[in-house]
């Protein structure tokens, strides 16, 4: 009888076992897919060379759209000089705002888009756009480097590429002046130019990021 009761106790104990065991299992499976599904990441972000840009959309970015979003977007075209951009509708231009014998390397052409006419002279243009003409083709790291323009960064400033439409460009930056401190540098594809730009805040940088070449007249 006690050999009959110790037989039953066993039968008894393995089914409790692997029932324990089996839930312990998947209670263990359940946390790993919890915590895969932590970290699994939700959206995919592309990292390249170079800064982001949304060069192909042209839209600007949903947060540029909550804090700038009633501005009216106006388009300037400079068919001499062979680039148009937008710029937001009530800024004012001037040409040649700068004493151009004064800037090193002397630009051929600039403009400059400010919020108003009374900031002209007072406050820092938005954006500003100097036109230079090498008198050789040379690729824009190799222009840079044999001309002046690095000096205007001070001392060791940074250079890397930037992704501006189709043409080949480079953003200087330096981290001992004051904003703005940063400027792009872009090669016309089909002429011996070379553009640059100098944006203030996020309005002139997404003036930048409409920048584009065309054809000339």
């Amino acid at each position: 009888m006690k050999k009959s009761s110790s037989l039953l106790k066993v039968l008894v104990f393995v089914p409790v076992l692997c029932l324990c065991a089996c839930t312990e299992k998947t209670i263990l499976v359940k946390n790993e897919q919890d915590h895969l599904a932590q970290v699994t990441p939700t959206e995919e972000v592309s990292m390249d060379s170079g800064n982001i840009s949304r060069q192909d959309s042209g839209e600007p970015s949903s947060d540029f759209e909550e804090e700038f979003g009633d501005i009216t977007w106006v388009s300037y075209k400079n068919a001499d000089e062979g680039f148009n951009l937008k710029y937001p509708d009530g800024y004012a231009l001037e040409e040649n705002v700068s004493n151009l014998g004064d800037v090193n390397p002397e630009p051929a052409y600039e403009v400059a888009f400010f919020n108003s006419e009374d900031a002209i002279g007072v406050q820092p243009a938005t954006l500003v756009v100097r036109v230079y003409k090498p008198p050789k083709k040379s690729e824009i790291e190799s222009w840079l480097e044999e001309s002046s323009v690095l000096e205007r960064y001070g001392s060791s400033p940074e250079l890397e590429s930037y992704s501006l439409r189709n043409m080949q460009a480079y953003k200087v930056t330096s981290k001992r002046l004051l904003a703005p401190n940063w400027g792009v540098y872009a090669a016309h594809p089909h002429q011996n130019l070379i553009y640059e730009l100098i944006p203030m805040g996020e309005i002139g940088e997404h003036m930048l990021e409409s920048f584009s070449v065309v054809e000339f007249r």
